[in-house]
C-alpha cells in the first residue's frame, strides 16, 4: 500500500511517501478499528478475528464469576465468548471484552443493550486501549 502525506513544521515543508509497512505493522501493533461502533458483538468479534486480533480468553473458572454471571454474561459465556471480562446486571447491560495484537497491547471492546437469541442483539458502543 502506497501512502502519501503532506506535513509543515516551523519553516520545514514537504511530502512523505510511505510503500512498506509502518513500524507500527511490523512490531505486531495493530491500529483501533473503527469500523465496529454499532455493529453487534457478533459481527464485531468476527471483523476483529478476521484482523488478527486474539481474543484475551479467560480461564474457564471465570466463567462461574459474579462478573460473567451477571447480564448478558452467560449467553456470551455459553457461545464460547472466554474473552469476556465482566458485564452489568442492570443498567445499559455493558459487557466488556479483551482482546490483544501480536505486541501484547490490549483493546477493549465495550458492548450495550440487552442480548437475546433471536434478537436484539448487544452492539458495540466502545474500543479502546487498555492502559
Amino acid at each position: 500500500m502506497i501512502r502519501s502525506f503532506s506535513y509543515s513544521y516551523s519553516n520545514v515543508q514537504g511530502n512523505v511517501t510511505i510503500t512498506a509497512s509502518s513500524d507500527a505493522n511490523a512490531k505486531g501493533e495493530f491500529n483501533i478499528p473503527t469500523n465496529l461502533y454499532g455493529l453487534t458483538y457478533h459481527e464485531a468479534r468476527k471483523n476483529l478475528l478476521k484482523s488478527g486480533w486474539i481474543p484475551n480468553k479467560q480461564h474457564w473458572l471465570h466463567g462461574d464469576s459474579v462478573d460473567v454471571k451477571s447480564g448478558n454474561g452467560p449467553d456470551f459465556w455459553k457461545k464460547g465468548y472466554h474473552e469476556l471480562d465482566s458485564c452489568s446486571g442492570t443498567g445499559y447491560a455493558y459487557c466488556k471484552f479483551e482482546f490483544f495484537d501480536p505486541s501484547k497491547r490490549v483493546l477493549v471492546v465495550i458492548t450495550e443493550g440487552e442480548e437475546y437469541e433471536d434478537g436484539p442483539h448487544a452492539k458495540v458502543a466502545r474500543v479502546y486501549f487498555k492502559e
